[in-house]
């Protein structure tokens, strides 16, 4: 476990760099399926982020219920603040 805690910004920037986007592209409201960059392989990305940061696995039930980036921030609560 590398970071405990990340405040929502770090998490948006974390994500907005594996959808190999602009850093402060996403904002937490988008619906993922807006999002150009949400993907098969951008979902594998983030379970070995959830993973590798917060030593979490992310239940695939879980992870497609997500609609918003919000929602993706959710499951990774505790370690999101902010």
């Amino acid at each position: 476990m590398n970071n405990p805690l990340m405040t929502k910004a770090e998490f948006l920037g974390h994500l907005d760099e594996i959808m190999e986007q602009e850093p402060g592209t996403l904002k937490g409201g988008e619906a993922l399926a807006d999002v150009p960059r949400w993907d098969s392989m951008t979902v594998v990305q983030f379970i070995a982020f959830a993973d590798e940061e917060f030593d979490l696995a992310i239940p695939s039930q879980k992870l497609l219920a997500c609609t918003t980036v919000d929602d993706l921030a959710a499951l990774l609560s505790p370690h999101i603040t902010g």
